[in-house]
């Protein structure tokens, strides 16, 4: 029944999007292309470059002083998003070039396999696209791991680096809708401890990448909140909410697959996994210490609703428990400095750094208890 009602919905999808493109191609000939890169990633002799291309796009870029109205016509703009299918892109990597085809929803990928290593952390790439009678160019930056990198970090976003009140859905949708890269919060001290990984003990250029069940209609937007808020830039992998086959009912998966493909991509490096306690963080990364034996240094679950949910916190301790007889910590933790001073005392970070973290995290605490009530109550 719901392999038939996918083949449906996979099948609606594709006319909708062959009229859809049909009428585009006739009518919006001299709208404007725009090619929007994502972060690469990869190793000195493997690169992963992926993106999308779309034309009329029109969203803005956030100002502190945007209304919410501003802020909705803008989410609206990047739903509404007019995707190029089927169109040909020029890729040009560490003097490589390659001619890839954009997918269905306007989606492109492209590996490069290299002879010479790569011995920077990072790198351009250039990305080229012309039909009869428009031209775009466009350039992202490629973030290589070298070989003296202790471990990778693999994080959540939602409700782990930004605060999104998933288990509160007004609240998710409120923010989600009238917000934007400026004045959606980051949790207090994220930025700081992601900065001490990142340099880790050793000043090495460890890398960040993070992971979640968000559209990518939202990756500028979360692109943006990173240089905002001074967050380590990484790689970001979303998830296509078209319903097609890949996607339809894949978001347990979602997660479980990107951090399979990062283990492989990186065979001799340990990680480092951050979630939440509102979704299935905990279940997913306990199979990933399953499936990958003796390569999670750690796994912190931030506690999203503190004695609240005493019910999903007993199943995080149970989790935590299990996974634990395998040698790898994993921590319900109530804030920031709770994992950095874990992290401290295993040699992820600098001791150093938890001056910055702490006083972060102090700054951002209630001023008075009928506050931290007032908190509680609405969280």
């Amino acid at each position: 029944m719901w392999q038939s009602l996918k083949k449906v919905l996979h099948k609606t999808e594709n006319l909708t999007d062959k009229v859809t493109n049909s009428i585009q191609n006739r009518f919006n000939r001299e709208t404007d292309v725009t090619i929007m890169p994502y972060v690469g990633y990869g190793n000195p002799h493997h690169v992963r470059l992926r993106g999308r291309v779309l034309e009329n796009h029109r969203v803005e870029m956030a100002q502190d002083g945007d209304n919410a109205l501003r802020n909705l016509r803008n989410i609206i703009r990047r739903f509404n998003s007019h995707e190029l299918p089927h169109v040909e892109l020029t890729i040009r990597f560490a003097g490589q070039e390659q001619t890839v085809i954009t997918n269905d929803e306007g989606f492109f990928y492209a590996e490069f396999n290299l002879e010479q290593a790569l011995d920077k952390t990072g790198y351009p790439a250039e990305f080229h696209y012309k039909d009869e009678s428009r031209e775009a160019y466009a350039t992202s930056h490629v973030i290589i791991t070298l070989p003296n990198a202790q471990f990778a970090v693999v994080s959540d976003m939602d409700d782990t680096v930004i605060r999104s009140n998933v288990p509160n859905r007004i609240k998710l949708v409120a923010n989600t809708l009238f917000k934007n890269a400026r004045t959606r919060l980051p949790f207090p001290g994220v930025a700081e401890f992601y900065r001490a990984l990142q340099k880790g003990t050793d000043n090495a250029q460890n890398p960040i990448y993070y992971v979640s069940n968000s559209p990518y209609n939202l990756y500028d937007l979360l692109h943006e909140f990173f240089d905002v808020r001074d967050i380590p830039q990484g790689p970001i992998f979303l998830r296509d909410f078209g319903l097609t086959e890949r996607y339809v009912g894949a978001e347990n998966n979602h997660k479980t697959i990107q951090i399979s493909r990062l283990l492989e991509l990186h065979p001799d490096l340990p990680f480092i996994l951050i979630g939440d306690s509102g979704e299935h963080d905990p279940d997913i990364y306990a199979e990933v210490v399953k499936q990958y034996p003796d390569r999670i240094l750690a796994i912190y679950i931030r506690d999203v609703r503190p004695g609240k949910t005493w019910k999903v916190n007993e199943r995080v301790e149970q989790i935590a428990e299990e996974i634990r007889e395998q040698g790898v910590d994993m921590l319900l933790i109530p804030d920031t400095l709770v994992a950095a001073l874990h992290a401290a005392e295993k040699d992820f970070i600098a001791d150093s750094s938890l001056i910055d973290i702490e006083a972060s995290v102090k700054a951002d605490l209630p001023s008075n208890p009928i506050e931290a009530l007032i908190d509680e109550a609405t969280s």
